[in-house]
């Protein structure tokens, strides 16, 4: 319901988000990946027009990541608190994000690398670790499906020094 209510995120998608993220349209004649955004933007538009309540145009942003960050901060993913522990003010800064585009199968695959970072006095912000996840998205079958595929430590907390970490936990 949330991208059939909401006309405007295809204006969304094509002026602030398709400048500047990552899109490949799989052409569905062909099967062959297309990169250029003006191209995808054209195919996103004429989706639009053809078809004002298709869904692909509404949702190929960075929207479809909110319930992945919503999973990754909930109590559920894990089995007590989740990755991303808000009561620790803990963030997950976008990196990069890399949207493939199926209009044949009515699907939309992201792929996005974020920053986990904990506030810190000094540098704002400290990097801890860096998360790969994707999110599968098809209104057709339905299908919506998380996937965190891969975390890589920057910084272990051993590396940190005793009253650096009592300093971050005043803070």
């Amino acid at each position: 319901r949330y991208y059939q209510d909401r006309p405007g995120l295809v204006d969304y998608t094509l002026q602030k988000e398709l400048p500047r993220m990552q899109y490949v349209w799989i052409d569905p004649l062909t099967g062959e990946p297309v990169t250029d955004k003006d191209m995808i933007g054209s195919f996103l538009a004429q989706e639009a027009q053809i078809n004002p309540q298709s869904i692909l145009p509404r949702c190929a942003n960075q929207s479809l990541l909110a319930d992945l960050l919503q999973f990754l901060s909930s109590e559920h993913a894990g089995g007590g608190d989740g990755l991303i522990r808000r009561k620790f003010h803990m963030a997950a800064q976008t990196d990069r994000v890399e949207f493939i585009l199926e209009p044949a199968a009515g699907s939309i695959l992201v792929k996005a690398t974020l920053r986990l970072c904990l506030p810190h006095p000094q540098q704002g912000m400290a990097e801890i670790a860096i998360l790969q996840a994707s999110c599968q998205f098809s209104p057709q079958v339905p299908l919506w499906r998380y996937h965190l595929e891969h975390i890589r430590p920057i910084r272990s907390f051993e590396d940190w020094e005793e009253a650096e970490l009592m300093e971050m936990a005043m803070f």
